[in-house]
């Protein structure tokens, strides 16, 4: 099988409309109706932006189907980090060999917010861009590298670090590195794309009392929320019987927690999720 390096990729660009309100919002502080009429610019973002909006994570109680209403209840900082993940989201692929995936990325973000709860250090915004984008580089190889589809299918549920390894050797790179050049390519804050890229290595990370707290902590928020995802679709019957695909004691040593309190917190974001029609949503 012929291999692909990481410079071999053609990283989509961030659209216009994503770059100029990155910049409006960046540089100043606009207005409601300013920062809703360039999102409409863009047709087909403007759309996936207001299904984002209406996602779960962000637990609205009512259905948003204004754009203009949205920025003035969550604010435009959020608003950018919306569009980001739906640009992202579309130029990547949504169509149905890919919906699956961007709904278990969903369900890990869900998770990842619910956790903010429970540990301060990491923002609800970064807990969602984290959760949606820890393994954005999938789509792409799927794109790129023949037979990743079925490797993908087939390997998700092993260790990221033998995951890390095989696709290494089959495919020459691997999605945890991918994902976190997307990452970087897009202006995510570089936090995020190193507990992204880490994923593999978290014992070593995770254990080294030298390495930034920033990432250590998202890093150990993602494989949390990864795995209490993981596990609460297998109590509903969405994945086969559990079995623990991370080593979770590297993180409660960095997190300072035992396993009475890992699981007391496990216990409340399950009583705060539920199973709907889409998926994983909360109560």
């Amino acid at each position: 099988m012929s291999q692909t390096q990481i410079h071999d990729f053609v990283i989509p660009a961030r659209p216009e409309m994503l770059v100029r309100l990155t910049k409006m919002i960046e540089g100043g502080d606009p207005g409601i109706d300013e920062v809703a009429e360039l999102v409409k610019s863009d047709v087909s973002l403007y759309a996936n932006t207001l299904a984002m909006i209406n996602s779960p994570f962000f637990g609205l109680r009512r259905r948003i189907s204004s754009i203009n209403t949205a920025v003035r209840i969550l604010g435009t900082k959020r608003i950018l980090t919306i569009v980001k993940v739906a640009a992202l989201r579309s130029c990547l692929g949504s169509d149905s060999p890919m919906e699956s995936f961007w709904e278990e990325a969903n369900q890990v973000a869900i998770v990842a917010g619910q956790l903010c709860n429970h540990f301060g250090f990491v923002s609800r915004d970064n807990a969602y861009t984290l959760g949606m984008m820890h393994n954005c580089g999938v789509p792409l190889m799927v794109r790129e590298c023949p037979g990743f589809n079925q490797f993908y299918q087939d390997h998700s549920l092993m260790d990221p670090f033998d995951v890390m390894q095989l696709e290494r050797d089959l495919f020459g790179v691997n999605q945890y590195r991918v994902s976190a050049e997307i990452a970087r390519s897009w202006f995510i804050p570089e936090a995020i794309a190193k507990a992204i890229d880490l994923q593999p290595y978290y014992p070593a990370i995770l254990s080294d009392e030298d390495y930034d707290e920033d990432v250590c902590n998202l890093l150990s928020l993602l494989l949390i929320a990864k795995e209490f995802s993981l596990k609460f679709a297998t109590l509903w019957g969405f994945e086969d019987d559990y079995q623990p695909v991370l080593s979770m004691e590297p993180i409660q040593e960095h997190l300072c927690l035992t396993t009475t309190d890992l699981d007391s917190i496990q216990t409340l974001v399950f009583n705060s999720l539920r199973v709907g029609d889409q998926g994983i949503t909360l109560r």
